[in-house]
């Protein structure tokens, strides 16, 4: 009777001892789980499809400095604007066999000096795709669509 108390108290202190020393890893582990089930922020997602890895790699900085920043000048939120910048990339690489990193196209749209209220982000990628298909330059890809954009005075 004796011996079963003795191994039972055991067991219970094991028990404790064990609970306390796991509840930090317990605690790391369900903090990465909910980091997990986070969904990824858009500029981690346009990093990643830009080829940077790392989750502190610079462009990632960037990346999300330049959503703020276009979201803020367009009409249209972060996830229309990758989703927009994206495709531009790809339609450019696929269909015409221009390389682009998304950084750039996002920096040259950044660049391009808007004029009206609330300019449509999808019209003027659209826009800069059609004209870089052409075999111009960045920055001549710039001043084009701003011209096109003074020209019909609509978006």
């Amino acid at each position: 009777m004796r011996a079963k108390v003795w191994t039972i108290l055991t067991l219970f202190f094991a028990a404790i001892l064990f609970t306390s020393c796991g509840g930090g890893d317990s605690e790391t582990q369900q903090a990465e789980q909910q980091k997990a089930s986070q969904p990824m922020p858009w500029e981690r997602k346009l990093a990643i499809i830009d080829g940077h890895v790392s989750r502190d790699d610079i462009a990632v900085i960037r990346f999300k400095t330049l959503l703020d920043q276009l979201s803020s000048k367009y009409n249209g939120t972060r996830q229309q604007i990758s989703d927009v910048t994206v495709k531009g990339q790809s339609l450019l690489r696929d269909k015409y066999g221009i390389e682009e990193s998304l950084l750039n196209i996002m920096e040259d749209m950044n660049q391009v000096l808007i004029t009206k209220v609330n300019p449509s982000y999808p019209v003027y990628a659209t826009a800069y795709v059609h004209l870089r298909k052409t075999g111009i330059s960045r920055q001549q890809t710039i001043n084009g669509i701003e011209s096109f954009v003074k020209s019909i005075e609509r978006f």
